[in-house]
């Protein structure tokens, strides 16, 4: 079943890369049957609902990602991620800000420049009007 829902991830991955978002959260919510421990297949949801505008959706798949990634910088560090540029894009500055500032202080130690990034990101996170 592993290898069936890593073919998932990386289909989900490549539909959204084309910009086709829902064929991608199609591919990921399949992945996320096949194998519900995998944090990849969440993390394509969360990638496709983003694409599609459903922020809180898509908040909620890279929380769920984070849970079932291993606990190491890299796989953590992605999810983290995901969420604060899914705010930012929104525009809920306030949000994006706090969420960019846990991913920062989450990979500081190993990738100092990471962190940087994201707080500077953080700083120029603008709310739509």
């Amino acid at each position: 079943m592993a290898v069936r829902a890593a073919n998932l991830v990386t289909a989900a991955a490549k539909a959204e890369m084309i910009g086709n978002a829902s064929e991608g959260l199609r591919l990921a919510d399949a992945a996320i049957k096949a194998d519900p421990d995998d944090g990849w297949g969440y993390y394509d949801r969360g990638e496709a609902l983003q694409a599609l505008g459903q922020t809180d959706g898509a908040i909620s798949a890279y929380r769920e990602a984070e849970k079932h990634f291993p606990n190491e910088v890299w796989s953590k560090s992605i999810p983290l991620y995901g969420e604060a540029n899914a705010l930012a894009v929104a525009g809920r500055c306030d949000e994006a800000r706090v969420a960019f500032e846990r991913y920062a202080s989450f990979v500081e130690s190993a990738d100092p420049r990471s962190a940087e990034l994201g707080r500077r990101y953080a700083k120029d996170c603008r709310a739509r009007s």
